[in-house]
């Protein structure tokens, strides 16, 4: 199976990465390799992780709590592909207006995303 990174959420990657490394040295590098051990986790078994209780269109989103950093890997499940939609912190997604926004935000990336993107852009095999 392979995934796909939205830019979307590459990008909240990149900022939580650099945020780590200002707190301290090394830390910015362990949050990235800490993500793409849970991609690789959820590469292994997609549909064992959390649903989340929005299912437009009839979609298989799912996320998976990076417990030593608080953030969540928000993705969908495809037929052939994992696509990861986003990387929030935590505390975000606790909150019920903030969940709610986020899903909406990330329902319009999604439509706009697909719109826009090649058929084998951004694909990679883990």
């Amino acid at each position: 199976m392979t995934y796909r990174i939205l830019v979307e959420a590459g990008s909240e990657i990149d900022i939580a990465q650099v945020w780590y490394e200002r707190q301290k040295p090394g830390l910015g590098d362990d949050f990235v390799a800490e993500i793409f051990e849970a991609v690789r986790r959820i590469l292994q078994f997609p549909h064992s992780f959390a649903r989340m209780d929005y299912t437009a269109r009839n979609r298989e989103i799912r996320f998976l709590n990076v417990d030593r950093f608080d953030y969540l890997i928000v993705y969908e499940v495809l037929p052939l592909e994992v696509v990861i939609l986003g990387v929030p912190p935590f505390s975000l997604i606790k909150a019920p207006m903030a969940k709610s926004t986020y899903l909406a935000i990330l329902e319009v990336t999604v439509l706009i995303a697909h719109s826009r993107r090649k058929r084998q852009e951004w694909r990679r095999p883990l």
